[in-house]
């Protein structure tokens, strides 16, 4: 996949990866309670897909991604994804945050809303998100020794 332009695209906060979609999600805590509020954020840019040789623009609002956390380095700083989510004055030692990217240039697969005309491009909304799977190697169960 890839940006139509440099600036279509995201730097993940926890792992500073380049990605065309970003979920992030944190558990905030203040102070010393142990209690938490659960808070997201989805932010997803315009980008193309190559297929055969063929480039289709995915213009998506809204998406679920089924892909795992991205695993960010041990000196991640959970302070810019906190202040991503609106946890500014979160306690940054027991809040809990995680990333998922699509990261730019990932094989993946992707379903949604296919729309042809003016041009043809996949998209996606609130009530009918665009899906991205990662792209996962499956065993040929047909196929006989």
């Amino acid at each position: 996949m890839h940006t139509r332009e440099a600036g279509e695209r995201f730097v993940s906060p926890l792992a500073e990866l380049r990605c065309v979609a970003l979920y992030m999600r944190a558990c905030v805590r203040r102070g010393r309670s142990p209690r938490g509020k659960l808070v997201d954020k989805l932010q997803i840019r315009p980008f193309l897909i190559e297929v055969d040789g063929t480039k289709m623009l995915v213009d998506a609002t809204h998406a679920v991604l089924d892909l795992s956390p991205a695993r960010p380095p041990k000196s991640a700083d959970v302070r810019k994804l906190l202040n991503e989510v609106g946890g500014q004055d979160a306690n940054a030692d027991t809040s809990r945050c995680e990333e998922t990217v699509v990261e730019v240039g990932a094989t993946v697969t992707l379903a949604g809303t296919l729309v042809k005309s003016p041009e043809l491009k996949l998209v996606g909304d609130e009530a009918n998100p665009i899906v991205v799977r990662s792209e996962r190697a499956h065993a040929d169960i047909a196929r006989e020794p």
